[in-house]
C-alpha cells in the first residue's frame, strides 16, 4: 500500500502533468516499490467510484437494484483498468519497445485515481445545481478531456509519437466500453 506521502506526491504529479510540466514525472515514485504501491490507487479509487455510480444510477432513473449495480460496475471498472495495462504491456513489449512500461503503469494508475477524485465533486455539483441533463453533458466533456489527458500521459511516459498515443488512448475507450457493456448485458440481459 502506498504511504500518504506517496499518494499526495503522486496526485501532485498528476496535476503537474495536467499543466504540462516537463518535470512532472519526478513527483512519482518511479521505482519497483513505487510500481507496486501504484496499484493501491485501484483500491483507493473504489469509494469515489461507488459514490459516482450511486449518483449516475440516480441520473439514469432506473429500477435497478443498487448493490448489484455497484458491484458489477466496480468489477467492470477494475477489469477494464487491468485489461488496458495488459494491452499496453503487450503493445510495448512486441511493437513499440520503449522499455518504459513500468513508468507508464505508475503514472496511469495514479491518473485513474486522480480522475475519479476530480469527477466526483463535478458530478455532485452539476447534478445538484443543474440537473441530470447537464451532468450528462459535463460527463461527456470530462470524458473527452480525460482521453486527451491519457494521450499526454502516453506521450510523456512512453515517449511515443502523438498519433501512436492517440490510437492507444482510443484503445482504452474501446476496452472500457466493451467490458462495461458486456458486464451489464450478462447481468441485466
Amino acid at each position: 500500500m502506498a504511504s500518504l506521502t506517496e499518494i499526495i506526491w503522486s496526485l501532485f504529479g498528476c496535476y503537474r502533468l495536467a499543466i504540462r510540466d516537463r518535470n512532472a514525472l519526478s513527483y512519482f515514485s518511479l521505482s519497483d516499490a513505487g510500481l507496486g504501491a501504484s496499484f493501491s490507487a485501484m483500491l483507493l479509487a473504489i469509494p469515489a467510484l461507488v459514490l459516482t455510480n450511486i449518483l449516475e444510477l440516480d441520473i439514469i432513473q432506473t429500477d435497478l437494484d443498487l448493490l448489484p449495480y455497484l458491484f458489477i460496475n466496480a468489477i467492470a471498472y477494475l477489469m477494464s483498468w487491468t485489461a488496458y495495462l495488459v494491452f499496453i504491456g503487450l503493445v510495448d513489449q512486441y511493437f513499440i519497445k520503449t522499455i518504459r512500461f513500468g513508468i507508464f503503469v505508475i503514472v496511469y494508475n495514479w491518473t485513474q485515481f486522480t480522475l475519479s477524485l476530480v469527477w466526483l465533486p463535478i458530478c455532485i455539483l452539476t447534478l445538484g445545481l443543474m440537473g441530470p441533463e447537464a451532468t450528462g453533458i459535463f460527463g461527456l466533456i470530462f470524458l473527452g478531456l480525460g482521453y486527451v489527458y491519457l494521450w499526454y500521459v502516453l506521450v510523456s511516459t512512453l515517449t511515443i509519437p502523438g498519433p501512436t498515443a492517440a490510437m492507444l488512448a482510443f484503445a482504452e475507450f474501446v476496452i472500457a466500453l466493451s467490458i462495461h457493456r458486456t458486464a451489464l448485458e450478462i447481468f441485466y440481459g
